[in-house]
C-alpha cells in the first residue's frame, strides 16, 4: 500500500477543505489509498482502500478522483462520511465540491448521533450547512433483515438538515406504525439527537383522574438562551382547565427552578386555585452561600387532588451557611402552614414563624480541640390566648473541649467537658417566667477497646467493647420544651452528653452508657455489623424522657442493630428499642437492593402510640418503592404504603414501561387512598409515548434491539 501522508491532499485537496472549515492542527488532510495517480497535473486518481482523514472527519470510499481544474471531487462507492460521535452517511456515490460544502450524493444514508437514520434517493450538500434529502424514510429503530420493517416511521417527500442549529424539517411528512400509515402532517419542524434544547412541544401524556376525568396535558419547552428555559404545559380535562409551569436558571453564581400551576376546575367553591414550589442558591463571597425554599398553595387539598405533591406541610425558608475547615455558620428564617385536617382548626397554635442563627468556631489546641458556640433561636404562633399561644426565644452561648488518645494495649481514651449559659424569653403563657436564665455543665469520660483481626480467607473481624460515664447538671428545667418533644434513641447518640436533639431540655445526672458492636466483611463484599447498647443512671428523678423513648427510668431499654451487606447490592439495616422482657417499644428496618436489574427500598417502622409526641396512635406500616428490569425491553415500577394497624394501604402506584432504542411507552396507575374533609380518595392513570431520537439525546444501549439469524 502507498501512503500519500499530505503531499497531493497539501497541493489540492486542503486548501479547498481549509477554506471550508476550521482547520485542524497542521491544516492538513492525510489521505491513504492502494495506489494514486496524477494524469495531466490536474487530476489526482486515487483507488482501492481510499481513506481521507480531515479533522474529525474520516471519508472511505472505492475511488475518488479530484479534478483541480474544475475543483471538483468525482467519488464512486461505497462511500462512507464518519463524522465521530457526530453523524455518518453512507452512499452508492457522490459529486462534491472541492471544499465539500456542495454536491451530491445518491442512494444515500444519513446516520445522526448514532441513533436517527434517515435514508434518501438523494442528498445535496448546500454551503455546507444544510443538507437536502429527496424520497425519505427517517426512524431510529434497529432494522433486521428477518424484520424489515421499523416499529415506527417518518416517511417524507424532502427532509433538510440544518447541522448548525440542529433541526430537521420534513416536507409533507407520513408518520407509520409497523409499517402503516397513521398521521400526515404536511410540514413537521424536530431536532437531531444532539439537539437536547430546542424549543417546541414535548411528549404529550393521557391522564384519567377519578377527580378531574379524562385529560390531556401539552408541554411546550421555551429555551431562554444556554442557561435558562420555561415549560408550559396546559392540561384539560372534563373538570378543570390548568395551566403548569416551570421556570429554571443557573448561573455561574447560583441556580433557581420554580414550578407551579394555576386552575380553574370544578372540584372546589374557589374560583382559581394555585400552588407554586421554588428553590434556589446564590454563591456569595467568603464562601458564603445564600438559599431560598418557597412551597405556597391556595388550599390543603390542591396538591393531593392534582397530585403535584403528598406534602402535608409546607415550609418557606431562607437561610445564609458558611461552612469552613474549622468554621460553621448558618441563620435562617422558616414559616410552617399545615394542610392537615386535624391540625386546620388549631392551626393558630401551632408554631408558624421561626428564626434560627448557629455559629461554631473550632479552635484546636495542645491536648485536644476546644469548639466555641453561639446560637439564637425564635418560634412564633400567631394565637395571643394564654399557654396555647406561647411564644418563646433563647440565645445561648458554649463552649465544648473534646480529647482522645491511645492508651495501654490499644483502648482509645476519650474525654469532653461542655460548659453552655442560656437566656430565655416567653411570652403568652403564665405558667412560666418571662425572662430565664440557665447555666448547664456536663463532663464524660470514654473507654474503647477496638479488638481486630483477619481470617487466612482476607475476611476482617472488629469486635469493640465501649464504656461511657457522663454527668451533666442546670441551674434551671421549668423551661417549656418546644425542640426536644420527639427523642430516638440510636447508635448515634448512645455516647452522646444529651440525647435531646434541641437545647430547651437537658438531660442531666450521673449515667453509664454502655455499647458492644461487632463488624465482618469479607473480601467479597459481605458484611455484617451487630451493635447493642444501654443506659444506667443513678437516679431516674433529672430526665424527662417519655416511656416509649427508652431513655425513661434509671436504666434504658436496650438498643439493638444490625446491618447486612451483600455483594449484589443488598443493603438491610434495622434497629429496635427493647424493654427488659425484649419486647419492643420501637422498630425500624430499611432496605436497599440495587444492581443492573433491580432498584428498590423499602421500609418497615413499629411506633407505639405516645400522646406526648403528638403521637396517639399505633404507628405500624410499610413502605416500598421500586423498579425492575423485568426483560431487555420491559421495566416495572410501584411504590406505596401499607397501614398494618388499620389493614389499609395509604396509596400504591404502579407502572410499567416498554423501552427500545427508538421507543418508550410508559403506563402508570395512581390511588391515593387517603379521605380528607374535602377529597374523596382518587385514582388517576397516565399514558405517556416517547419516540426516541429527536431531541432526547443518547439512550441506553442494552435496550437495542438485536436481530437473530
Amino acid at each position: 500500500m502507498i501512503r500519500w501522508l499530505t503531499l497531493i491532499c497539501a497541493l489540492f485537496l486542503a486548501p479547498g477543505l481549509s477554506q471550508a472549515q476550521d482547520s485542524p492542527p497542521g491544516g492538513a488532510a492525510t489521505l491513504v489509498a492502494d495506489t494514486v495517480r496524477v494524469e495531466n497535473r490536474s487530476r489526482i486518481i486515487a483507488e482501492g482502500q481510499v481513506e481521507v482523514l480531515y479533522g474529525e472527519t474520516l471519508l472511505t470510499a472505492r475511488r475518488i478522483t479530484y479534478d483541480h481544474e474544475t475543483e471538483t471531487l468525482r467519488i464512486d462507492g461505497p462511500i462512507t462520511v464518519d463524522e465521530g460521535t457526530r453523524s455518518a452517511i453512507l452512499a452508492s456515490s457522490a459529486e462534491l465540491s472541492s471544499d465539500l460544502r456542495d454536491g451530491i450524493m445518491t442512494s444515500a444514508r444519513v446516520v445522526l448521533d448514532r441513533q436517527l437514520q434517515m435514508a434518501a434517493s438523494q442528498l445535496a450538500r448546500v454551503e455546507g450547512r444544510y443538507t437536502q434529502l429527496d424520497n425519505v424514510i427517517a426512524s431510529s429503530c434497529e432494522i433486521c433483515p428477518s424484520d424489515p420493517i421499523p416499529t415506527w416511521e417518518i416517511r417524507a417527500n424532502k427532509v433538510i438538515h440544518d447541522s448548525v442549529d440542529q433541526m430537521l424539517y420534513f416536507d409533507k411528512a407520513q408518520f407509520r406504525v409497523y409499517g402503516i400509515p397513521v398521521a400526515y402532517i404536511p410540514r413537521l419542524r424536530l431536532p437531531t439527537p444532539e439537539n437536547t434544547r430546542q424549543s417546541g412541544f414535548l411528549i404529550p401524556e393521557l391522564k384519567q383522574n377519578s377527580e378531574l376525568g379524562f385529560g390531556i396535558k401539552l408541554p411546550y419547552f421555551i429555551e431562554l438562551g444556554d442557561h435558562a428555559d420555561l415549560t408550559l404545559t396546559p392540561y384539560v380535562s372534563n373538570k378543570t382547565r390548568t395551566l403548569e409551569t416551570r421556570y429554571r436558571r443557573v448561573t455561574s453564581y447560583g441556580a433557581l427552578n420554580l414550578e407551579g400551576a394555576y386552575s380553574d376546575d370544578d372540584l372546589d367553591v374557589r374560583d382559581r386555585r394555585w400552588y407554586v414550589f421554588g428553590e434556589s442558591a446564590i454563591v456569595l463571597p467568603r464562601n458564603l452561600r445564600l438559599e431560598f425554599d418557597l412551597q405556597k398553595t391556595s388550599d390543603s387539598d390542591y396538591l393531593s387532588e392534582y397530585d403535584y405533591s403528598g406534602q402535608d406541610r409546607l415550609r418557606t425558608e431562607a437561610r445564609i451557611i458558611q461552612v469552613n475547615r474549622d468554621r460553621l455558620f448558618r441563620a435562617n428564617v422558616t414559616d410552617y402552614e399545615t394542610l392537615r385536617d386535624e391540625e386546620q382548626p388549631i392551626e393558630d397554635e401551632l408554631p408558624s414563624k421561626a428564626v434560627d442563627v448557629i455559629f461554631e468556631q473550632r479552635l484546636p489546641l495542645r491536648f485536644g480541640d476546644l469548639t466555641l458556640g453561639f446560637d439564637a433561636n425564635a418560634l412564633r404562633r400567631d394565637s395571643s390566648q394564654n399557654i396555647v399561644g406561647r411564644d418563646m426565644a433563647q440565645m445561648s452561648g458554649r463552649a465544648r473541649w473534646r480529647s482522645r488518645d491511645i492508651i495501654g494495649p490499644g483502648l482509645v481514651w476519650s474525654n469532653q467537658a461542655e460548659l453552655r449559659a442560656s437566656y430565655f424569653t416567653i411570652s403568652d403563657d403564665d405558667t412560666f417566667d418571662d425572662d430565664i436564665t440557665r447555666l448547664s455543665a456536663g463532663i464524660a469520660t470514654e473507654l474503647r477497646w477496638p479488638l481486630q483481626r483477619t481470617n487466612p480467607g482476607g475476611t476482617h473481624q472488629l469486635l469493640q467493647p465501649v464504656v461511657q460515664i457522663a454527668y451533666s447538671d442546670t441551674s434551671e428545667d421549668d423551661i417549656p420544651n418546644e425542640d426536644s418533644v420527639i427523642v430516638e434513641f440510636d447508635e448515634g447518640n448512645l455516647f452522646s452528653m444529651s440525647r435531646y436533639p434541641g437545647d430547651d431540655a437537658v438531660e442531666t445526672g450521673l449515667r453509664a452508657n454502655l455499647g458492644l458492636s461487632y463488624t465482618t466483611l469479607n473480601r467479597d463484599g459481605y458484611g455484617v455489623t451487630l451493635g447493642f447498647g444501654k443506659v444506667f443512671r443513678d437516679s431516674d428523678d433529672d430526665n424527662r424522657f417519655v416511656e416509649t423513648s427508652g431513655l425513661s427510668g434509671d436504666k434504658s431499654d436496650w438498643l439493638a442493630a444490625v446491618r447486612f451487606q451483600l455483594s449484589d447490592g443488598f443493603d438491610l439495616t434495622s434497629r429496635a428499642i427493647l424493654d427488659e422482657d425484649f419486647e419492643p417499644h420501637k422498630a425500624e428496618t430499611r432496605v436497599a437492593w440495587r444492581n443492573d436489574r433491580v432498584d428498590l427500598t423499602g421500609s418497615y417502622v413499629w411506633l407505639e402510640a405516645e400522646p406526648e409526641e403528638n403521637r396517639f396512635d399505633d404507628i405500624h406500616e410499610i413502605i416500598l418503592d421500586g423498579e425492575v428490569r423485568l426483560s431487555r425491553h420491559w421495566v416495572g415500577r410501584f411504590n406505596g404504603r401499607y397501614d398494618l394497624e388499620e389493614e389499609t394501604a395509604a396509596d400504591a402506584e404502579f407502572g410499567l414501561t416498554y423501552r427500545t432504542e427508538c421507543l418508550e411507552v410508559d403506563l402508570g396507575i395512581e390511588r391515593n387512598f387517603t379521605e380528607t374533609e374535602n377529597s374523596a380518595p382518587s385514582t388517576a392513570v397516565g399514558l405517556q409515548v416517547r419516540l426516541v431520537g429527536f431531541g432526547t439525546g443518547r439512550t441506553d444501549v442494552s435496550y437495542r434491539k438485536i436481530c437473530s439469524g
